[in-house]
């Protein structure tokens, strides 16, 4: 079974990638996107980076949690709910 791809559906997000990316390259802001299992040491990492070169750059920082879905929770409440 062959199966073609007509149109990437990332297409949109991957084209506002490349848009941010332009901008921060044209603006020169380094972005850096951290991602690991808890208790890797990402916030150590970060705060230890933060307090060795604040007084080198201008630094900021955007958090944002990803939890994983408990499918099955929201299914039953769901269910609960419709019945």
């Amino acid at each position: 079974m062959e199966i073609k791809i007509m149109k990437n559906v990332l297409d949109r997000n991957q084209n506002k990638a490349n848009e941010v990316r332009h901008l921060l390259k044209e603006k020169k802001v380094l972005m850096v996107n951290m991602i690991s299992s808890p208790g890797a040491g990402k916030t150590t990492l970060l705060e230890r980076t933060l307090e060795n070169l604040k007084d080198k750059f201008k630094m900021a920082v955007i958090e944002g949690d990803i939890q994983p879905i408990e499918m099955h929770k929201d299914l039953k409440s769901m269910e609960h709910q419709l019945s």
